[in-house]
This record gives structure tokens, sequence and C-alpha cells, in this order.
């Protein structure tokens, strides 16, 4: 296999190719017949940081064989396996490595790997079709042109479109194995939608097919349905049962500490990053409950009611107001109570059932045990500890510390002494809380954010291997 040079590469680039080259050793030692999806143009050095790899293996290697392969091998691919996923759309298999300690779209690869090539419960081709005629190139198996003719344009006719670089690789193809990519053409489409697409691919002239996109995405599926309703059907219904069976991929994370630490600073810092195989940016919590609902209600009614609960100190002078009595503080630990389970129902689990990242800067039943005057809570600390094992919480909790020095640069809200006082409780508070960590916030962001970065590396390894075992067939 010819390497790439890395030194002219970008190192997150040399990484990522470093990484697509050792996993084609590795499947080319391993029992299975495999071939890249892939357009074929100077890869795998040309693949975008944020687009996936696709893979094709027979069905005996998905999901559990393959998923136990990459983290038995996460020595030799210096990665590690951080979500995997079933994609309903195409019946495929996302699986997320962690290249570097970081977790964003330049450090993280993504594989979709698949047995079959099918759109919404279509099939179009086979795992023993596609892999009969893959050809060698350097030192990766590829489809056969006009195999790949007929993937790549039946799945941009189905997902995204036919734009940019696309027409021009598909009409390539079609000039230089015409008869061949006919009969692929035949094969999906009747003759009045033939001579639209072929008039396109030999003048490279994409304007009609744009047009006629949705009538063509409709005969492709229709034709494909009609020709086998039993096979597509029972699709339909594993999808379905795929969905109610579908298990918590996202992550809920908290931060806890004293007002100086960083909890604003890392919260930013994840939402400005999006995690692939997560969806998009992480969604962010820092104080307020957002029920969904009437829009008008919620700002007329809901949310001038929150802001009496929830924000019972002054900006910058926290202690500066007097406790309620025991009788309130009580009422107002049960509303956080209730309120956390509706904000986790409503939301938090909704986010992380779609694979999202949810990031909490401030959870009230364990701020209000170190801090209770900021909240003005004069009930008992039994009362909130006892609520708090029973409320719904975050899957991580970064518990964040500093040395009192470096806190008080940050912020002199708190005195010195009051700041030594809850540094100890946050840190005492660790050991009731069984997926907390401590992190040093007195160095640099950047390495306190790659210090988080490698626990929940971690964190998500042992999860996704956990599960992938799980869901093993017994005997194998």
């Amino acid at each position: 296999m010819e390497q790439t040079t890395s030194a002219a590469l970008d190192p997150v680039v040399a990484a990522r190719v470093k990484t697509i080259q050792s996993l084609a050793k590795l499947l080319d030692r391993s029992p299975w017949s495999w071939c890249i999806l892939h357009p074929w143009r100077g890869y795998p050095s040309n693949v975008e940081a944020d687009s996936d790899i696709d893979i094709l293996l027979p069905p005996e290697a998905l999901p559990h064989e393959f998923g136990l392969f990459l983290d038995e091998n996460t020595h030799i691919l210096e990665s590690s396996l951080i979500q995997y996923k079933k994609i309903p759309a195409t019946a495929s298999h996302l699986y997320v490595l962690a290249i570097d300690d970081r977790l964003d779209d330049s450090s993280t690869l993504s594989l979709d790997v698949s047995s079959d090539h099918r759109r919404l419960g279509v099939s179009f081709y086979s795992a023993d079709e596609l892999l009969h005629g893959r050809r060698r190139v350097d030192g990766f198996w590829l489809l056969e042109p006009a195999l790949e003719f007929g993937y790549c344009l039946t799945k941009w006719i189905c997902g995204s479109g036919i734009l940019g670089d696309r027409q021009s690789r598909l009409s390539s193809l079609y000039l230089e194995y015409p008869a061949e990519c006919d009969q692929q053409l035949n094969r999906f489409w009747g003759a009045k939608s033939v001579r639209i697409l072929s008039k396109a691919l030999k003048a490279n002239n994409w304007l009609p097919v744009q047009e006629a996109l949705p009538r063509l995405r409709r005969e492709l599926l229709s034709r494909r349905v009609w020709r086998s309703p039993a096979v597509c059907g029972m699709v339909a219904f594993e999808r379905a049962r795929d969905a109610l069976r579908r298990p918590l991929l996202g992550l809920w994370i908290g931060f806890l500490g004293t007002d100086g630490v960083g909890k604003s600073t890392m919260v930013q810092r994840f939402r400005n990053n999006s995690i692939r195989g997560f969806g998009k940016s992480p969604n962010t919590r820092h104080w307020f409950l957002r029920i969904p609902g009437n829009r008008r209600l919620y700002g007329r009614v809901w949310l001038p009611l929150q802001s009496r609960l929830y924000e019972p100190w002054n900006a910058g002078t926290p202690h500066s107001r007097p406790v309620f009595s025991v009788r309130r503080s009580w009422m107002l630990a049960l509303l956080w109570y209730g309120h956390a389970w509706i904000d986790y129902l409503t939301n938090i689990r909704v986010q992380t059932l779609r694979s999202r990242i949810f990031v909490s800067d401030r959870i009230k039943l364990p701020d209000a045990m170190v801090d209770p005057i900021r909240y003005r809570y004069g009930g008992s600390r039994t009362l909130l500890s006892s609520l708090w094992k029973r409320a719904a919480k975050p899957d991580i909790i970064f518990v964040l510390d500093a040395e009192p020095d470096v806190i008080y640069s940050r912020k002199q809200e708190l005195t010195r002494q009051e700041t030594e006082r809850q540094r100890k409780g946050y840190r005492d508070l660790t050991k009731e809380l069984s997926n907390s960590y401590i992190v040093d916030t007195s160095k640099p962001v950047s390495e306190v954010e790659r210090d988080i970065h490698r626990i929940l590396i971690n964190i998500m390894n042992e999860r996704t291997v956990k599960a992938l075992k799980a869901r093993r067939p017994t005997g194998i």
C-alpha cells in the first residue's frame, strides 16, 4: 500500500489518513471481504473532515463483530471507538473513532458500514453483488466502475441530489463505460427517465435531471417496492421496532464548582464544537428551565414566574439576600426536584435519544447542598441529598477546581474563606457522586479541555463496547 506523505499534509489530515490506511491493512487480514464505496480520486487524503468513510462488509460482520474488531485493534488504529448507532434510512451502521485526545469533527473519524445498498427499506444492491466485481487500487478495494456508477447514482438521487463534483464523476464513468452504465440505468428506471439521465450524462448538463429529481426518486423507489413488497414490509416493521427500542446514545454532561473555576468557559467551548455521531453542536442549559408549549404562555406567565423562583440572588453579590424560611425552602427543594424531572423527560431525554450531547453548568440540587445561601435555601441538607438521589442526573459530572489565588483572580464575588469552604464542599460532594470527576482548571483552557475530552473518550468507549457486547448474539 502506498503511504501518503505525512509531511505534505496537515497534522490532523495526516492522522486521519494514517488511521484509514491502518484500517485497510487490518481488514485485509480479517476473514471478511470488504471494499470502499467512495468515488476514488486521491483517496484517502482527499476525505473531508466532516465526511463519513463508506465501507461495505458481509452481513455476518455487522454490527457486533466489526465494532469489537475496532476496539480490539485500538493500539494499531491509534484511535478509540466512542459511538455506535444504526442508521434506519439506509440500514447501515455508524462507528465513530476518536483519533486524538479531542472531540470535534477534525479529530474524529466516522465509518458508515453497510452490508448492502438500500434506502428507506428499498434494496438496490446486495453485498455479494457489490463485492463480486471489486478491484484493487493503491491498497484499497473499490467497486468496479459500472457498480460504482449505479451505487452513486441511486444513492445521490435518493439523498441530497447530484451537485458539484458528483456530476463530473458520473459523466466520466458513463463516457468511459457506456454499455455497462446503460444496464444500470435500465435496471432502475423506465425508458423516459433513462433518456433524461443519459442525455445529462453525455453532455454533463444536469439541469433537466435537477428539475425531474422528485419524479426520478419516486420512480426509483416505487419500482423496487413493487418487485419485493414482502421484503420492504418486513424492513418497515424492523424500523418501527428499532425506533421503540432505541437506546440513549447521547450524553448529558454536568459541570459543578465554585464561582471562578471556569464552568461557563467550558460550556461555551462545548457549544462551539460539534462531534461526529452526536448530531449538531451540543445543547446547553445554564439556569432557566424551558417547558415546551405555547410561546405566548411561556413568555408572559412561565418566564416571569421562573425568574422569581430561580434567580433569587443579585448578580455580583450572590450572598447578599437572606435565606427563606424552612417551610418555603422545602417547597423550593420539591420544585427543583419536580422541574428536574420535567426538564429531563421533555427535553434532555429527547436530545439524548437523538444522539445529542446536552451540557448543564449549574445543577440546582447538588449546588444548593454546597452553597445554600446563593439559592436562599434555609432547609436541611438531608432533604436535598435525599431528593438528589432520586432525581434525574447527568451521565457525567465534572467538578471543576482550582487554587484559591487563581479563582480569586478571576472573580471576587465571594470571600477567600467562602471560596475555600465551597472548594472543600464540592470535593466532598464527589464522594457521593459515583459518576463525578475532579478537573484542575488552574491550567490553560486548552489543557483543561483536553483533560475533559480524555475522560469523555474513555467513558464513551466503555459504554459503546459494553452495548455492543450486550447485544451480541449468544454463542458467538
